[in-house]
């Protein structure tokens, strides 16, 4: 009797929570950055242990989360540089040890996320596992040895964080099988070298219910004629893996039965998506044909007064959505006039979406336009200062001036230009500039102060030679006049 074959994989999901961070919506989910055990990485296989991974955990904190690991003319280069640091999707926070694992949390920037990689973004929200790597710096202790079946040139010992990659379509140096990744960091997960359970038909009927209990889901079913729909999907992304190079990296977007999407992307940003067909014999994928650029068609679906976007198959040009709306000449003005609306919020760049809109859709879209009513607000006149009055704070002015002017000169004298600036001091306010000046104010020096100098006497100085002494009294005025004779 044959036996159909069918494989089941435990589903290990994580919850994604919503939190508002630095005022940007972020996605927070758990990671698994290294277990213990031996990684090959740039430096070839290396031991690394949970007593150094986990020496100074809080060290991994704040560590950029960026998507592939950062170079610069095709040479590694740290992430915390200017030229990196504006790319990074995330950051790491609240990193622990739990048992053989270094756990953290990855705040992800859901708009920086969309710009940047709109896979890994889709991956995280379905709760799918993503593969990642660490970027760290570390010494090497020359020991050779092996740890749980693997060998090793030497144990990677003080490590260095400096930021957390994210491999949407790659496989990191502690993978996804190795126990690492964005995926649930419980102490249940699944080991290194655990195969997925092996049900055979003739128990079939007692096995579904106590999967089922268990987390256990239906991946593939596979017998020996047929070649199943995951064994093409990873076929497929494995071609599309090996188109990789030192510049780019390439990741699959959709699967049809004759035709790959896929996205070949700079590693300094720039990104193109791609048409291509391929034929699937007995497991292999080769691409035939050549590629065509293609883009991704959206359009607006109201939905509760709310326009969403909705991705569909990409399509090559415009040419033909132009043609069918010249058969629709009140849509081109509806079109025409949603640009030129400025409360519509459209711009000539959507021209190409607004054009897959029938004429009812774009209806919807014009701008309810709101009367509201204008409130004219009287001027109110305060009351014009007479002339003596601004010959008054004129001269004010002139003496506060002055005042600050000595109080500056002082501090820069007794201290230091260099110290204290003359932006800095003009910053300040009276209060505190007074302050500064009595701290730094030698005993013998003259006070500037308005309060004077405790003995009742004003201590203001001015210049001589532009505000002259005022005589207040009439018979005060005699005598001067006498003595000047």
């Amino acid at each position: 009797m044959t036996h159909t074959m069918i494989t089941f994989a435990t589903v290990k999901g994580y919850t994604v929570k919503e939190v508002t961070h630095l005022g940007k919506k972020h996605l927070v989910v758990p990671i698994v950055m290294m277990v213990e055990g031996v990684h090959s990485g740039s430096h070839g296989p290396l031991l690394h242990t949970i007593a150094e991974l986990g020496k100074f955990a809080g060290s991994w904190n704040g560590i950029p989360i960026v998507i592939d690991h950062p170079k610069i003319n095709g040479e590694s280069v740290s992430a915390n540089t200017p030229e990196i640091i504006e790319q990074k999707v995330g950051t790491v926070y609240n990193t622990k040890v739990k048992g053989k694992k270094l756990t953290a949390e990855g705040w992800l920037d859901e708009d920086m996320l969309r710009q940047t990689s709109s896979d890994v973004l889709a991956a995280v929200k379905a709760s799918e596992q993503i593969e990642v790597s660490v970027g760290v710096f570390s010494d090497e202790k020359d020991e050779e040895g092996e740890f749980d079946g693997e060998e090793y040139d030497a144990i990677a010992i003080n490590h260095r964080p400096d930021h957390l990659a994210l491999l949407p379509g790659g496989t990191g140096a502690c993978s996804i099988e190795d126990g690492c990744g964005i995926r649930s960091n419980s102490n249940n997960n699944n080991k290194k070298g655990v195969k997925h359970d092996m049900v055979r038909t003739d128990k079939l009927v007692k096995t579904f219910q106590s999967v089922k209990e268990q987390g256990y889901a239906l991946l593939d079913l596979v017998d020996n004629t047929n070649e199943g729909l995951m064994e093409r999907l990873e076929a497929v992304r494995r071609k599309i893996d090996s188109l990789d190079t030192n510049d780019t990296y390439h990741f699959v977007h959709e699967v049809y039965d004759e035709y790959v999407v896929y996205e070949s992307r700079l590693r300094v940003g720039e990104s193109k998506i791609y048409k291509q067909n391929y034929s699937f014999n007995s497991g292999i994928v080769d691409l035939t044909g050549d590629p065509v650029q293609v883009h991704k068609k959206v359009e607006y679906v109201v939905n509760n007064s709310n326009v969403k976007f909705i991705r569909t198959k990409p399509i090559k040009n415009k040419e033909d959505k132009m043609a069918e709306k010249n058969e629709c000449p009140k849509c081109l003005e509806k079109i025409n006039a949603l640009i030129a609306n400025k409360d519509s919020k459209f711009e000539e760049a959507d021209r190409e979406q607004l054009l897959t809109f029938d004429e009812a859709t774009l209806d919807k879209l014009a701008p309810t336009v709101v009367e509201i009513e204008k409130k004219v607000e009287k001027e109110v006149e305060v009351n014009k200062l007479s002339p003596e009055d601004k010959a008054a704070l004129a001269y004010g002015k002139k003496q506060m001036k002055a005042r600050r002017d000595l109080m500056t000169k002082s501090i820069q004298d007794n201290a230091s230009k260099e110290t204290w600036p003359d932006a800095v001091l003009n910053s300040m306010d009276e209060d505190t500039l007074e302050r500064v000046y009595i701290s730094t104010k030698k005993e013998d020096e003259t006070d500037f102060s308005l309060q004077g100098n405790g003995n009742g006497e004003d201590n203001l100085q001015v210049n001589e030679d532009e505000v002259k002494p005022m005589i207040l009294g009439r018979e005060d005025f005699k005598e001067k006049k006498e003595e000047d004779k």
